[in-house]
């Protein structure tokens, strides 16, 4: 089954100031992770970045597939696997800046999209990651429970699909099984979200934004605003 595209929850809607995403340097200058870009002024998104750090950390030999992630952090290749796990916890924490801006119960009805094949109502794209129901008919293992969410309000942030753990799960599965199938993070075709899609090709590409975030984060320089 072809991934569907989506056009991301954000696209330029919030703007953050330039210092929001400011980020202080490891002070040993070792293998400490970085705080991550969501945390700032946020400590209680501590509970995201320790979630996704081990689930990166998990499922590091299938993300180290991506022959471009060295276009993300210059200095991958360089460093140390705690460092190397907090380099794609930050990647997927920019994709989700640019897909929901950090909103774990954003929601985007995705009218091009039609009708989702799990919920039998139209799409909509949910959560961090901007993710719908009907991708468990992709991936089978996805956390989501359809049955113990219809029963709630679609716009209530107890729905399985909104839960920012579950929700960052999830999306870091269909970003690796991308990664297996395509050996990158930036692909022209059968991507699952238009943010990560080839600039060339795609308008809605936020790839050289996440690039140059993500490259001064890894240095401890900080970044301006990513929208």
């Amino acid at each position: 089954m072809q991934l569907h595209t989506r056009r991301g929850f954000l696209l330029g809607a919030a703007r953050l100031s330039a210092t929001s995403l400011l980020l202080p340097r490891d002070s040993s200058g070792e293998t400490a992770p970085p705080q991550l870009s969501w945390e700032r002024d946020h400590p209680a998104r501590l509970s995201w970045s320790t979630h996704l750090v081990a689930e990166v950390t998990a499922a590091l030999s299938q993300l180290d597939a991506a022959q471009d992630i060295g276009s993300f952090f210059p200095s991958y290749d360089r460093v140390q696997q705690p460092i190397r796990a907090a380099m794609w916890a930050e990647l997927v924490a920019l994709l989700a800046f640019f897909e929901s801006a950090w909103e774990p119960c954003a929601r985007y009805h995705e009218a091009s999209l039609g009708i989702d094949t799990v919920t039998h109502q139209p799409v909509f794209s949910e959560g961090l990651l901007q993710l719908s129901y009907q991708d468990m008919e992709v991936y089978p293992d996805l956390p989501f429970n359809w049955e113990k969410d219809r029963r709630l309000s679609p716009t209530d942030c107890r729905k399985t699909i909104l839960d920012p753990l579950k929700n960052l799960s999830a999306g870091l599965k269909i970003l690796s099984a991308q990664i297996q199938s395509a050996g990158r993070i930036v692909v022209k075709d059968n991507f699952y979200w238009s943010t990560l899609a080839d600039p060339a090709i795609a308008k809605h590409s936020r790839v050289e934004r996440i690039r140059m975030i993500a490259a001064r984060w890894a240095g401890g320089s900080g970044a301006t605003s990513p929208s």
